[in-house]
């Protein structure tokens, strides 16, 4: 229950929720998918890049990555909304999209407090942010909260929490192989 004696670390929750062949086949998946280099956005601007020389890859899922990884991502939050003792609606959740990092490639330190994430029909502010990770044959890479706090993830964790300025995180420098995860929000 979010009380006074909560704290940040206390909405932050790991599920091991995706099953290692879903993992494997998405991976195997994002190779026909549009990669293209992450930007930063605000109200009006997006920057093509706040580092340019150590930006990740982003790509929109398919509708077969879609159909595997929406379910997972639904019943995550209602497990989360359980666990935290939260009786908050959900109108739903933004298309998931995979990140690749390379060697040498890192998400600078950010929160998820996004006005502008919604676009077209569907309108909202996040809610919860939602990271899951799809393998584990990289190094580097950590999430970390609050520039110290390291979550330990491995391949088929779902990472939920809540999607405010107080949970400033980022993905260290993958120092060797390639790291692959999805990003979503609930709003």
């Amino acid at each position: 229950m979010i009380n006074k004696t909560t704290s940040l670390l206390d909405l932050v929750k790991v599920y091991n929720a995706i099953p290692n062949s879903s993992c494997s086949n998405i991976i195997k998946r994002s190779a026909d998918l549009n990669w293209y280099t992450h930007t930063w956005s605000g109200y009006s601007i997006i920057n093509d890049s706040l580092s340019p020389n150590t930006e990740f890859l982003r790509a929109p899922v398919d509708n077969i990555i879609k159909l595997q990884l929406v379910p997972i991502i639904n019943e995550c939050i209602s497990n989360y909304k359980i666990e935290i003792e939260m009786d908050i609606e959900i109108n739903g959740s933004s298309h998931p999209q995979l990140n690749k990092y390379d060697t040498g490639t890192k998400m600078l330190s950010h929160h998820d407090h996004i006005h502008s994430l919604f676009s077209g029909p569907i309108k909202g502010i996040p809610i919860f942010s939602i990271v899951g990770l799809l393998n584990n044959d990289f190094e580097g890479g950590e999430f970390v909260f609050w520039n110290d706090e390291v979550i330990k993830l491995v391949a088929g964790d779902v990472l939920i929490f809540p999607s405010v300025f107080a949970y400033q995180h980022q993905v260290n420098t993958i120092t060797k192989g390639s790291r692959y995860s999805f990003v979503s929000w609930a709003y």
